[in-house]
This record gives structure tokens, sequence and C-alpha cells, in this order.
């Protein structure tokens, strides 16, 4: 990531890049990859995405933050977030993770105090 934002530094235009690494994952993919180098268990539902969506704003209060907005569900419901494009990361997701394992999860970053505060 730090090679691609250098070179979109040395532009003088404004341009979107499609920063992708060289995996592919689904969501649940994901979460068990996670799990599994963090050695956590982890149980997971398929339900709808209405009713996901309901049990993170209910639980947003309690943790003050917001979960997932419903663009968000939009977003990932029509598989926005694949990338059709070549890879322009090289780190493989499950190296990184393995490297900073014991720094991951050890405390919450809240998305409204890090952009609103």
């Amino acid at each position: 990531m730090a090679d691609i934002v250098v070179q979109a530094g040395a532009q003088s235009d404004n341009m979107i890049i499609d920063a992708v690494g060289p995996d592919i994952f689904t969501f649940e993919e994901l979460v068990q990859l996670i799990a599994r180098i963090l050695r956590r268990k982890v149980l997971i539902m398929h339900v709808n995405p209405l009713l996901a969506f309901s049990l993170a704003k209910m639980i947003e209060p309690l943790v003050g933050d917001v979960i997932i907005t419903r663009d968000e569900v939009t977003g990932l419901m029509a598989d926005l977030l694949i990338s059709h494009q070549p890879p322009t990361g090289h780190t493989h997701l499950a190296a990184w993770l393995e490297e900073h394992s014991d720094q991951i999860g050890k405390r919450y970053a809240s998305e409204m105090h890090r952009h609103y505060h």
C-alpha cells in the first residue's frame, strides 16, 4: 500500500486508484482467516441482510459507534468491493495478519472518534 500512496502522491491530478491486494476472499473466508490466525473461536450465522443491519443498529448505542451503514450494506450486496482490476498490492493478508497478530484486536478503534473528534 505504501508504494501505491507514494506513486499517487507524485501525480498532480485527481485520481481514483483501485488499491487491492493479491487475495480474494468471501466475507466468511475473511472472518475464518482472521479467527484462525488470531486463534479465536467464532460462530458464523447466515441471516437476512436487513436483519443483520437491524441488529447492528441495536448494538451501535452500546459501543458508541457506527458499525455499518445502509449504503455499506447495499454496496456489499451489490459486490461493489470486488475489484475487476489486476492487484496493485503485493502483501498477502494472511502473512500480514501473522506478522501483526500480537497487535490486532487489542483495543477498539472507533470509526466516529477517528473521523469526527
